[in-house]
């Protein structure tokens, strides 16, 4: 089912597609590359860049970063963001999101080719029509995660709208410390923005980082039985919610479920929200909590991907496959038991990450 247009990757094509645009200019690439985005119209080709930059941003940049996070800035109030990812396609044209979906695409059709011709005459023609069945659940899924993202990130220029009007009455400090008042504040604020707000932001930020460094358990209550399910349910746990993988008891390997074939070795690099998207270099493995779309770019630049959550059917493990790199999800543990930067190795079809140093 991978290598077909969907939402998460149309977005990617247009970086590509920008990516492009700036290597026709080498003063332009020069500047992507050094991060001088303040000044990206001066060089040649810059003003022709910067908008098609705005008209890309336009359209994809107010996916929020992930779900219920719409205090984070998006690509569409800062396209600096999406011109730091340009700037690390520049350095690895192999990597753009383009060359890996032409892999992709082509790596279905190689399958596709194989399983037909491992089957009877009668029965590939039931494969096709189930194949045809399936062709756009990735698009479908895809699509519902950006629209979802896209509530997020929208509320903020009405939020935003009122959070400068209080940052200028002195009620907060800044603008998008509106998002870490509850809403009887905010109201409250709106109504009398006169009253000083300053220590509770501060409570909240406090509580929130706080909160960031806690490891949730895997269930609340007893674990469900995957045993004492219904069939189907047990397809449903495994495939759409990931359980059933069993912890190790070596603290040098992590298990999860193998949701992308392939075996690479690279360094770890954990990573819990898109602002520290700049510390993954390409081959790098991205170790993560879970991702979503707007998390696709960084897909180009890993070598791999190992998150806590997900399933094969999760936006993880459906962007890894379309780029071709190894996946590992569901481990519930990876970004507490892989140490950011060591060596490990990823085996996407046996679903374990074994840590080397």
């Amino acid at each position: 089912m991978q290598g077909f247009e969907n939402e998460s990757t149309t977005a990617g094509v247009g970086l590509a597609q920008l990516t492009e645009v700036a290597a026709s200019s080498r003063a332009l690439s020069d500047a992507l590359r050094d991060g001088r985005h303040e000044a990206i119209s001066e060089p040649e080709g810059g003003a022709e860049f910067l908008r098609r930059l705005h008209e890309y941003v336009a359209e994809f940049g107010w996916r929020a970063d992930s779900w219920y996070k719409a205090h984070l800035p998006t690509w569409a109030e800062d396209p600096t963001l999406a011109m730091a990812m340009i700037g690390r396609y520049l350095d690895d044209p192999s990597r753009s999101p383009m060359a890996g979906l032409q892999r992709s695409a082509a790596v279905r059709e190689a399958a596709i080719v194989e399983a037909e011709s491992k089957l009877s005459p009668d029965k590939v023609a039931k494969f096709r029509e189930l194949l045809e069945a399936s062709n756009d659940h990735v698009a479908i899924s895809e699509s519902r995660a950006s629209w979802q993202l896209q509530i997020s990130g929208s509320v903020r220029v009405p939020t935003m709208t009122l959070g400068r009007r209080l940052a200028a009455a002195g009620a907060i400090a800044e603008p998008n410390d509106i998002f870490f008042l509850t809403l009887d504040q905010v109201q409250a604020a709106a109504r009398d923005p006169s009253n000083r707000y300053h220590d509770a932001v501060e409570a909240a930020k406090a509580e929130l980082k706080r909160c960031e460094r806690l490891t949730p358990p895997a269930y609340l209550g007893v674990p469900p039985s995957m045993s004492s399910a219904p069939p189907d349910l047990q397809a449903v746990m495994r495939h759409m919610r990931g359980y059933g993988v069993t912890l190790s008891q070596d603290a040098s390997q992590v298990n999860g479920m193998g949701a992308s074939k392939g075996v690479v070795r690279g360094r770890a690099r954990v990573i819990f929200g898109l602002d520290e998207s700049d510390r993954l270099e390409p081959g790098d493995i991205l170790v993560c909590r879970t991702t979503a779309p707007p998390w696709t770019q960084l897909f180009a630049i890993a070598g791999g991907v190992v998150t806590d959550a997900g399933s094969l059917l999760s936006h993880s493990a459906i962007c890894a496959r379309e780029y071709g790199i190894p996946a590992v999800v569901a481990t519930q543990v990876g970004t507490a038991q892989i140490p950011d930067g060591a060596l490990i190795t990823v085996d996407g079809e046996k679903g374990t990450v074994v840590i080397e140093s």
